[in-house]
């Protein structure tokens, strides 16, 4: 047999890798999913489905309550809806973190990215909620005056008023407790007049108002129930003309305040 007239056996070439493929099938076999404790993973549903059942609350019934250390915020139109988005993001960075635990693809880093983008979204939205509020809180806050004395110097040709300043969200007649104040007018002005405070009763109610040659006096006394609680009028720096403060209560007590001592 004529060894010639058989054809070549070559042997086959193998492709060779490169190192990208070998860094891919290196990390494939060393990578471990992402393992979330399980008391991680109870708190991140539990706290989203409160915060959702909380959020979505407070919308539908136009009265979002942000707790705070010292005092809340209750949001209300569409800066409530803007914290609701603020919300949500929350929520889905809490969620995200249970999804890549049951994730066994090793896509660790689209998560990290997901909660990043998350954060900064519910961030920016929380801060731009707060920043509407006070804008919208300052156009609905309204104001209502009621006098309830006044007495004026024809010597000085100035008018005291006392009055009473009810303040509250859209009706004034809604709010809680009134802001004892007094103002001085000249006499020759005519109601309804815009007030400047001259004098703030701070928890006090005025006894007797009257005028002392040029010397306002303002007979007062402690309300029952804002005992101890620093109650106690002031008189501001624009008054035009000197104020006396006697407080009538079981230890009264004669203060002679003027406008030049209360600016110091």
């Amino acid at each position: 047999m004529n060894n010639n007239n058989m054809p070549n056996q070559t042997t086959p070439k193998k492709p060779p890798h490169t190192s990208n493929d070998e860094s891919v099938v290196a990390s494939e076999l060393t990578y471990a999913p992402n393992v979330v404790p399980f008391k991680v993973r109870l708190r991140n549903i539990t706290l989203s489905v409160a915060l959702l059942i909380y959020g979505t609350f407070g919308v539908v019934t136009d009265n979002f309550v942000i707790p705070g250390k010292h005092t809340v915020v209750t949001l209300y139109g569409y800066p409530a809806w803007i914290m609701y988005g603020a919300l949500l993001c929350l929520v889905a960075n809490l969620t995200a973190e249970i999804i890549d635990h049951y994730d066994i693809r090793n896509n660790e880093g689209s998560f990290k990215k997901f909660e990043a983008f998350t954060r900064i979204i519910g961030c920016t939205l929380f801060i731009l909620a707060l920043i509407l509020y006070v804008v919208k809180h300052d156009q609905d806050y309204v104001c209502e005056d009621s006098v309830i004395l006044k007495t004026t110097s024809e010597k000085i040709g100035v008018t005291a008023v006392a009055y009473n300043r009810y303040c509250a969200l859209h009706n004034p007649l809604n709010a809680i407790e009134p802001l004892l104040q007094v103002a001085m007018i000249p006499s020759t002005y005519t109601m309804p007049v815009k007030f400047i405070v001259a004098v703030n009763m701070n928890r006090t109610d005025i006894v007797r108002m009257y005028w002392n040659d040029a010397k306002l006096t303002l007979e007062y006394r402690p309300r029952q129930d804002k005992k101890g609680m620093n109650a106690l009028p002031s008189v501001k720096s624009r008054s035009p003309v000197p104020v006396e403060l006697i407080d009538v209560s079981s230890n009264p007590v004669v203060q002679e305040t003027r406008h030049d001592k209360a600016a110091q």
